[in-house]
């Protein structure tokens, strides 16, 4: 039996840096969700998708300024044969509370010399069984690994509690 993991670069979960002040009120909508930070999860050939997101978060402002994000998974419930009767649902799978370390990105590169990588995270609201913090802290680079638990879409929110703007690199697993 093989067993393998595509291996996949990480993009931003935002084209542009969050500068929220609080979290957006998230209810379930007749609309499909589409906003910034949204992310359609791809279906392969055999109707399954991926089933975790690797997630690094970073912002900008200075080493220890602190921000926190949320990881949201939207699932559609229907009427069968009714699709106009779509209902799509959202449910908090993790928020995690991030730390900035002194690490910082390259200029002119993807990750700029301003914006600073986390090095502390911890999870505010999630079941620990589906979510897996690395929190090395002391300046090495943290990350958490999210289970989407099936949901079809994924959204990235942030709430910026101390740190000038917020974003995360993303990969899903």
């Amino acid at each position: 039996m093989l067993i393998e993991t595509l291996s996949t670069p990480f993009r931003k979960a935002l084209a542009t840096n969050a500068t929220d002040t609080s979290f957006a009120s998230k209810i379930p909508t007749g609309t499909e969700p589409t906003n910034a930070g949204v992310h359609n999860l791809a279906i392969n050939v055999y109707g399954s998708i991926d089933n975790k997101v690797l997630i690094v978060p970073y912002g900008t402002d200075a080493d220890n300024e602190t921000f926190d994000m949320r990881v949201i998974g939207w699932r559609k419930i229907e009427t069968a044969g009714t699709p106009d009767s779509a209902l799509w649902v959202p449910v908090i799978l993790a928020q995690l509370s991030c730390t900035l370390s002194a690490v910082i990105g390259v200029a002119g590169k993807a990750l700029i010399n301003t914006e600073f990588l986390v090095d502390t995270i911890t999870i505010g609201t999630g079941n620990a069984d589906f979510v897996d913090v690395t929190s090395p802290t002391g300046d090495v680079v943290a990350h958490a690994i999210v289970h989407l638990q099936g949901c079809s879409k994924v959204e990235f929110t942030f709430d910026l509690t101390g740190a000038a703007a917020a974003n995360a690199l993303i990969t899903f697993i």
